[in-house]
């Protein structure tokens, strides 16, 4: 199945990068992901952890139902965290999009 995406331009913010490059052609209803936060579970071997960067605690107690029904989206945060120059990754508000920090080089 072919997925269309918007890819957003990187800015810069207080020094960081912040790339919003991964939105896939669908949002997310919020009460839909709130209303399936209690009986949502992790997806195996998927980053939930809080994330520290600059001193600001990073972390969307709504990654997990969306994660669970959007396995894909849990995967491109993944795959970003893998990279060296991420330093955080996580998914905006209640999705799609997954966004990162990135460190200056």
């Amino acid at each position: 199945m072919h997925r269309s995406w918007r890819d957003r331009h990187a800015q810069k913010v207080d020094g960081a990068i912040i790339d919003l490059a991964r939105k896939p052609d669908f949002g997310m209803s919020t009460p839909w992901a709130y209303k399936h936060w209690q009986n949502s579970r992790e997806v195996p071997g998927i980053p939930y952890v809080q994330q520290d960067f600059r001193g600001q605690k990073l972390h969307n107690e709504l990654e997990r139902p969306v994660f669970e029904k959007f396995v894909f989206l849990a995967r491109i945060k993944t795959w970003l965290l893998e990279q060296k120059e991420v330093a955080a990754a996580l998914m905006s508000g209640s999705g799609s999009t997954v966004f990162a920090v990135c460190r200056q080089t």
